[in-house]
């Protein structure tokens, strides 16, 4: 079995960096998700030793709107539009080892989190269900997916989370040097609630819980905690020189530059459930976007869980009883608020639930569930393993690989968002980009929709709320601001589309004077110019 990990986590660390390789051949790096252009972008500034915070004295004349997309501003400054975690990691990488480093982080530290999977569950598990566990979870379609992208914060959360508790499982067997690797336990959650804070309301009371399992001293929280502060320290510095709050996180910004109340922040009821309660959606939501795509994962491990709760009720052992019901009520408290939380949220873009699969945002908020769901689908094969008769251990072999299979088709090959397309798309991103650059020049200004990952941060950009004709600030600004302002608009409309904007844009007294197509005959640039 520990051979059969070493090979997964082997297979999983040549695979996994495939997009990082396809970024790695260019210093003009491209995203495919908005949240990761800005992460590079900040993560660079970190690196290079510039202030996070990137000052532009037009965004206080543009009336706020010149930044793209997960990009904040603040006292004329673009800011994370979300926690800092994650740059201060990678640009702490990257000024120590080069920013090409920072592509392979959370790779690394996913393939990582395999071995630590198994040497956080080996006390409480067979050899064979841990080192099973660990095997699934690495090949879980989420997992394997979503640490391709190497600058989203999921995957890093849940590897360093996973890391810190084989820290606390370590250190309870290793009691020579169990305050030293409690310190580097709570130094890894600290760095994981610098990456995601908004999950501590689960994943603070899961550790307390862990910690108190693994070690039931006193000395054993001081070292802990020493660990989480210190490496959560620079980041929550960060958050309160750029947001000016410690804690602000997703917060939107008023016109003086303080912190306004967002989704997040509120009542303890609006905080628990930022998204709203609504269980049917959440319900219909798990259904649509996280069993039925991954249903080799979800029937193994309704199997697993079922004989886990067989066990948890029968076993002679009132200890081992009362431990087995005990982990499985923890795991169903977090697993159904995650449910609940991220189910409840009805995205503003319907082209992602129309298109995606493995893609869905959904799906990388709910990772913790897609390990909960590897470690139950495990007990289900370890059993078959643990049969005497040959034939029975084959079939659990050739379920596993069929399993590793059917996740891999999927994560490379046959979605419209799988990694081999997506590796395309970048290379077409980094076609386009240095088309607009020629076409754009440095001071000018592109309002796109959906392009600015495309061109941030080589030219600034306006991220448009809807096309442009839809968004009458963006109109009006171009309107006013025109003549002192070179503008451009970027689309992906149809040519009925089109028409209807270029009409909106003459009202406003704008006109297309001149346009470039970025890839054959698709995706026009046009320069906008005021004609009254």
């Amino acid at each position: 079995m520990k051979r059969l990990l070493a090979a997964a986590v082997a297979v999983f660390a040549l695979t996994a960096p495939l997009l990082a390789f396809t970024n790695a051949r260019d210093a003009a790096w491209r995203f495919d998700w908005p949240d990761e252009t800005s992460t590079a972008f900040f993560a660079r500034r970190i690196a290079a030793g510039e202030p996070a915070a990137a000052e532009d004295p037009d965004i206080n004349v543009l009336e706020r709107r010149l930044h793209p997309r997960s990009v904040n501003v603040r006292d004329g400054a673009l800011v994370p539009a979300g926690f800092v975690g994650l740059p201060v990691l990678l640009g702490t990488v990257g000024r120590v080892l080069g920013n090409t480093a920072t592509l392979f982080v959370v790779p690394l530290l996913a393939a990582a989190a395999g071995f630590a999977l198994y040497v956080a569950l080996r006390p409480i598990l067979s050899q064979r269900h841990a080192a099973l566990s660990a095997v699934l979870f690495l090949f879980h379609p989420a997992t394997w997916y979503f640490v391709a992208f190497t600058h989203l914060p999921n995957v890093s959360f849940v590897s360093l989370l996973i890391i810190s508790a084989a820290g606390m499982a370590l250190a309870r067997s290793k009691k020579k040097h169990a305050l030293p690797l409690l310190a580097l336990s709570g130094a890894a959650a600290g760095l994981a609630f610098g990456i995601r804070l908004s999950e501590a309301l689960w994943a603070v009371p899961l550790f307390a819980v862990l910690l108190w399992a693994n070690n039931r001293r006193f000395s054993a929280l001081p070292a802990w905690l020493l660990g989480a502060i210190l490496a959560f320290l620079p980041t929550l510095l960060l958050q309160q020189a750029l947001f000016g709050s410690l804690l602000a996180g997703y917060a939107r910004f008023s016109e003086a530059g303080a912190a306004l109340p967002s989704e997040s922040v509120g009542g303890l009821p609006a905080y628990v459930f930022p998204f709203g309660f609504h269980p049917l959606r959440a319900a219909a939501r798990l259904w649509d976007s996280f069993l039925a795509p991954f249903w080799w994962y979800a029937v193994p491990a309704v199997v697993g869980a079922v004989l886990a709760l067989s066990a948890a009720w029968g076993d002679p052992s009132r200890k081992r009883r009362l431990f087995a019901r005990g982990a499985l009520v923890v795991s169903g408290l977090v697993c159904g608020y995650l449910v609940l939380l991220y189910g409840s949220w009805q995205f503003a873009d319907p082209l992602m639930l129309a298109v995606n699969t493995v893609g869905r945002s959904y799906v990388r908020y709910w990772l913790p569930i897609a390990l909960a769901m590897s470690i139950a689908a495990a007990g289900a094969l370890a059993r078959l393993e643990g049969f005497p008769e040959l034939r029975v251990r084959v079939v659990g072999r050739v379920l596993l690989a069929g399993m590793a299979a059917a996740s891999f088709s999927l994560v490379f090959f046959t979605a419209n968002e799988s990694l081999l397309p997506t590796a395309y798309r970048l290379m077409m991103y980094r076609t386009m980009a240095e088309k607009a650059q020629a076409f754009v020049p440095e001071d000018g200004i592109i309002l796109t929709q959906r392009l600015d990952k495309v061109f941030f941060p080589e030219r600034r950009v306006i991220a448009l709320e809807g096309p442009l004709w839809e968004d009458r600030q963006a109109l009006e600004l171009v309107a006013a601001q025109g003549s002192a302002y070179r503008f451009y608009y970027a689309d992906d409309l149809d040519d009925a589309q089109r028409s209807a904007a270029r009409a909106a844009l003459q009202k406003q007294g704008i006109e297309v004077t001149a346009a470039t197509f970025l890839i054959g005959e698709m995706y026009p640039l046009y320069e906008l110019t005021i004609s009254k």
